[in-house]
């Protein structure tokens, strides 16, 4: 069924199996979808303000350029979905479960992620501001040029997930799991990473100023060619990692580089080239 233009706000759809649904320019403003089994539901251009989906299974189903606020998203379990330039900041988002999500272009900020469990899901150029981050995990996740500032991460694993593009700071993550995880030209300041394994991680061209990796494991990152400035790896693990084009000497210890991949000249003089063009 296909609603145009409709007002079914305040409507009462709890318990329901509800198939093969579209809204476009409507009205839901304070409807209840709580307990409900949805699948193929597509609202485009819709007020969803207020609404509840606590306990919700939703499949297959796309929310695009949709007023979220106030809304009560609780103990959802949703599956391949897209939620994009979805403002949540004012809205209850506690899901149980969430796998391939597609939420581009989101506010997320001030919203707290306790024990929350995504999987293959897309956060690209959203925001994220205030947040806590506890008990979670993020795992193969994409969260390119997403924008990070004063977010607390404890506790939780963002394994395999990309970072890249992205900005990070006046944040702190303490005793997570960051491993085969993406970097590359992001911009990170005023943070801090403590206890924080990141191996394998890259950070290539990444930009990195007044942060502290410390008790860290960096095995087998490759930082090539990135630009760090003031930044502090006390008692971080770097064996086997690749700081080409990186003077390296200003921030780690001699006993840190000998663990190194050993300078490449070859690709020096290459890059020397290219650079020179």
């Amino acid at each position: 069924a296909g609603f145009v233009e409709c007002d079914l706000s305040a409507a009462y759809l709890d318990g329901k199996v509800l198939n093969n649904l579209s809204f476009m320019d409507c009205n839901l403003s304070g409807a209840v979808f709580s307990g409900s089994k949805i699948s193929q539901l597509m609202a485009l251009n819709t007020n969803l303000s207020n609404t509840d989906w606590t306990g919700t299974s939703l499949l297959d189903s796309a929310f695009n350029q949709c007023d979220v606020s106030n809304a009560v998203f609780q103990d959802i379990r949703w599956n391949n979905f897209s939620l994009n330039e979805g403002h949540l900041s004012s809205a209850t988002w506690l899901p149980s479960a969430v796998e391939k999500g597609l939420m581009i272009k989101c506010d997320f900020s001030g919203l707290v992620f306790d024990q929350a469990k995504y999987r293959n899901c897309s956060f690209n150029d959203s925001v994220f501001s205030g947040n806590r981050i506890t008990d979670s995990f993020f795992l193969e996740c994409l969260f390119v040029g997403c924008e990070f500032d004063q977010v607390s991460i404890s506790k939780s694993n963002l394994s395999r997930s990309i970072f890249s593009t992205s900005s990070v700071a006046h944040s702190r993550v303490i005793g997570s799991v960051f491993e085969d995880s993406n970097f590359d030209r992001a911009k990170v300041r005023y943070s801090e990473f403590r206890q924080v394994s990141l191996d394998r991680s890259r950070w290539v061209e990444a930009d990195l100023a007044e942060t502290k990796m410390i008790n860290c494991g960096l095995n087998f990152s490759d930082f090539s060619n990135a630009e760090i400035e003031e930044c502090f790896f006390n008692d971080s693990s770097v064996s086997g990692s690749n700081w080409h084009n990186v003077d390296h000497d200003e921030f780690l210890t001699k006993s840190q580089g000998l663990g190194l991949v050993p300078i490449d000249k070859k690709r020096l003089e290459v890059d020397a080239i290219l650079f020179e063009r």
